[in-house]
């Protein structure tokens, strides 16, 4: 069968959209992750705040308020807000019957790196020793179990990887994905591409200073975005899910709207943020 041919300048939008949904959602997670560290720690009375590098603590580890609830409260709250925020924008993905592209991309983007984030703190954490780490040495956790825990967190992204990718083939124009090179292309121009230009973005100002961690949990995202490839179009739908509208300008709507967070949060963020500031 022929293949439907797409304009070049489609390819075009369908990438700028793709970075742009990946940087707003990158910068958003970033943002709620470390906001509820943020928030436990004002509970525990820590001094904390966090910008563009991260998550800061006014005391050292040895701190008389670093007790065994307040490590484990905030220590996990980012991983966990990662976990629940993924959940809940794959399931909002799956019941949103009608959906433009971008809003599609970005609720791809934010389920898949929901999830990555989650997992991939423990991973950073672990070569770091600091963080879940510190939570694990805490409880007593001995390398058997991370081991365990990372051959699950494999497992899990894979099982992750072929559900997108299924919403996907539900919501996708037919001609996107019915042959081997459309699929290859679609990945690599809608997913990898995008993928690539925000770890080259993340490791600016870093002085070459990249911890093995660190390519580690870039290259995992592999586990995601691979398994795509191997799905196939379901028999059955769980939601009736209906294919995407053709670009209009809603899309232009709605990456305005990404755009004008993504900016917000970059400012504010830039400026550091932390509770006894906002009160």
């Amino acid at each position: 069968m022929k293949e439907a041919a797409i304009k070049p300048m489609a390819w075009v939008f369908m990438v700028v959209i793709s970075i742009i949904a990946i940087l707003t959602a990158h910068f958003f997670i970033d943002f709620i992750c470390n906001f509820s560290a943020l928030y436990f720690s004002y509970d525990f009375d820590i001094p904390a705040h966090f910008d563009l590098s991260g998550l800061h603590f006014g005391i050292d580890d040895s701190h008389p308020l670093w007790t065994f609830d307040s490590a484990v409260t905030i220590y996990l709250s980012r991983p966990l807000t990662a976990l629940i925020f993924g959940f809940g924008v794959f399931l909002l993905s799956m019941r949103m019957k009608r959906k433009q592209l971008s809003s599609l991309l970005f609720l791809i983007w934010a389920n898949i790196l929901g999830f990555h984030t989650a997992l991939s703190l423990f991973v950073e954490d672990a070569f770091t020793q600091t963080g879940v780490y510190q939570v694990m040495q805490l409880m007593h956790i001995n390398v058997i179990f991370l081991v365990m825990f990372a051959a699950l967190s494999i497992y899990f992204m894979i099982i992750i990887g072929i559900m997108n990718g299924r919403l996907l083939y539900l919501s996708l124009p037919a001609r996107l994905m019915q042959s081997a090179r459309q699929k290859y292309l679609f990945l690599l121009l809608a997913f990898v591409l995008p993928w690539f230009l925000l770890v080259g973005i993340t490791m600016i100002g870093k002085d070459g200073q990249v911890l093995f961690g660190e390519i580690m949990m870039n290259l995992s995202i592999g586990f995601i975005l691979f398994p795509f490839l191997l799905t196939k179009k379901p028999d059955h739908q769980l939601f009736r899910i209906k294919t995407v509208n053709d670009m209009s300008y809603r899309d232009l709507m709605i990456v305005g709207i990404l755009l004008i967070l993504m900016a917000v949060l970059l400012f504010w963020m830039k400026q550091g943020v932390s509770i006894t500031a906002m009160l």
